[in-house]
């Protein structure tokens, strides 16, 4: 074997052994807020464990476009020209690295710049640097806020209720300014175009580059169950930032909104169907007694989660009295709720009526067995031999002379 091939046959050996212990080189203790914001003249050091290797090396890298021509001006972009890895003790195993971004005194372009950082094992043998195939990243994301005012909403939502009471939504945003703003919230239930239900809290002060999170409660006490479409706007001098959402009201009811359709003429069946619970909390021990001609069903009991949704099946079995054509399947829910008058779970059920087709199974033509054939074959050979024994045995009989 030639030296060539050995260091080759080297290199795939410790490929492979990195290969293996690579698969678990990842990061540890990252920060939660991966945001971070420019402003001229700081620096900002991000520290984060590497961790699960012995030979990790830790990059950066942007996709951000970058224009050295521009270093120094207000549309300055170069990122990267100020971001860099802090290393106690390069390609060494686990330990902690910072990321520092040591931002210029000068105002960049405004928007946002993302960062990765890359942590890689390689390995080091007869002077070629092996580099492991697996490698991990985390992104941080450097915002340039504007001169101009600008909000972001970053989040809406509501919890689901029941019939008759208020909902409570709640509206995140964030500064995207260099100005302190004013801002004012503002949530809107709506069914199409026309207005259900709205709310609007008071003006709050909004720091440059902070975010705030405001509650409002929707008089949406008169509304039926069934969801809604929400909508959230954040309004700061002659502008408006906003977002959307889904408002869901439970009623204590249950649906089947999909099933079986079609039943074959004559055969054992399986019905599968699906119940969904309309209410905002859990529905419990929800079973379905199904009847269809004679046959009557039960299947198991089940708890649904709110808003969810479980599937159940039956078997039906041959009945040649259920003829071809419409019918109609009867099912009966039955599940638990709280009465708090009573101070105790009762029982509640809801009937349906699914129409369902019993139908012919189309005639299929099977061709004939072999077993079939050579049936048949010898019993027409057998036919054949017997017609030709009776044949020969009428010719060797003589006529019966007459005296």
């Amino acid at each position: 074997m030639t030296m060539a091939s050995n260091r080759a046959l080297a290199l795939l050996l410790c490929f492979s052994l990195s290969a293996l212990s690579v698969a678990a080189v990842g990061f540890g203790d990252l920060p939660g807020n991966r945001e971070v914001i420019y402003r001229p003249g700081t620096e900002v050091r991000i520290p984060f464990y590497v961790i699960n290797g012995e030979h990790i090396d830790v990059t950066l890298s942007t996709a951000a476009p970058q224009h050295p021509e521009t270093i120094g001006t207000p549309e300055d972009d170069n990122i990267v020209s100020y971001a860099a890895i802090a290393d106690p003790a390069p390609r060494t195993g686990d330990r902690i690295v910072e990321v520092v971004f040591r931002f210029p005194d000068h105002q960049l372009r405004p928007g946002t710049y993302p960062v990765d950082v890359y942590a890689t094992d390689v390995r080091d043998i007869g002077g070629a640097t092996v580099t492991a195939v697996a490698t991990v990243k985390f992104r941080l994301t450097v915002w340039v806020l504007s001169p101009e005012p600008l909000i972001h909403v970053t989040g809406v939502s509501a919890e689901p209720i029941a019939e008759g009471l208020r909902a409570d939504a709640t509206v995140w945003y964030i500064s995207r300014t260099l100005q302190d703003l004013t801002a004012t919230t503002e949530v809107r239930v709506m069914k199409g175009n026309s207005t259900l239900a709205t709310a609007t809290g008071d003006p709050r002060l909004l720091p440059s580059g902070k975010a705030d999170t405001a509650t409002l409660s929707l008089p949406t006490e008169g509304l039926a169950g069934g969801e809604y479409e929400m909508y959230a706007t954040v309004r700061y001098g002659d502008a408006a930032e906003g977002g959307p959402a889904v408002l869901k009201i439970g009623t204590l009811h249950v649906a089947i909104p999909s099933y079986t359709g079609e039943l074959r003429y004559n055969e054992t069946n399986r019905f599968r169907f699906n119940v969904s619970n309309q209410w905002n909390r859990e529905l419990k021990k929800v079973y379905a007694s199904l009847s269809l001609g004679a046959q009557e069903k039960t299947t198991a009991s089940l708890d649904i989660p709110p808003f969810g949704q479980t599937e159940y099946e039956v078997y039906f079995d041959r009945d040649d009295g259920l003829l071809p054509g419409p019918a109609v399947m009867n099912a009966t829910v039955t599940f638990q709720d709280y009465d708090t008058r009573q101070g105790q779970y009762v029982d509640k059920t809801e009937s349906f009526g699914l129409p369902v087709s019993i139908v012919v199974p189309p005639a299929v033509e099977q061709p004939l067995a072999l077993r079939d054939v050579l049936t048949w074959g010898l019993g027409i050979a057998v036919i054949a031999l017997l017609a030709l024994l009776f044949a020969l045995r009428r010719r060797r009989t003589p006529p019966v002379q007459e005296k």
